[in-house]
């Protein structure tokens, strides 16, 4: 059976894995030139997407292990930047191997501190701007939240 986060809940008290469920459901019959869900279609499941942290400054997303939040989770952290300017986001998508793959952006209004946040943990780094992490443990997700809390809490 697929591991989860638990026992975590969303503002409207879901569990992560029903959301999961809801979001493949809605995707089901869509599919792009190669078989998988197609990406454009998926944006308008990410939406519902439940977010894992939030304060004014920033705010963290969890993906599904699913081909269409591998294909969507750059262009959604993108998205989320240029409507919430001011703050920070990160997207952690469940790996088919049980990692996370995190994506950073910087607030547009401040585009500093995303490399510097990534090189914290093992396989992270890239852009001041945008960067990531290619492999984050379940075990290590509040660690991620609380160095994602102390780079952006003052933005």
């Amino acid at each position: 059976s697929p591991r989860s986060i638990a026992p975590t809940r969303t503002p409207r008290n879901h569990r992560l894995p029903a959301i999961y469920r809801q979001l493949a459901e809605a995707g089901q019959g869509v599919r792009g030139t190669d078989g998988d869900l197609a990406g454009q279609v998926s944006m308008g499941t990410t939406a519902m997407l439940p977010q894992l942290w939030r304060s004014p400054s920033g705010a963290v997303y969890v993906l599904p292990d699913a081909a269409w939040a591998r294909r969507v989770s750059g262009v959604y952290a993108n998205d989320l930047a240029s409507a919430h300017p001011g703050r920070a986001h990160a997207l952690l998508t469940r790996s088919p191997k049980g990692h996370f793959v995190v994506s950073v952006r910087a607030p547009l209004a401040n585009r500093t501190g995303a490399d510097e946040l990534c090189k914290q943990f093992e396989t992270g780094g890239a852009r001041k701007a945008a960067a990531g992490i290619n492999i984050l443990p379940e075990t290590r997700i509040p660690d991620f939240i609380a160095a994602f809390y102390q780079t952006y809490s003052g933005t």
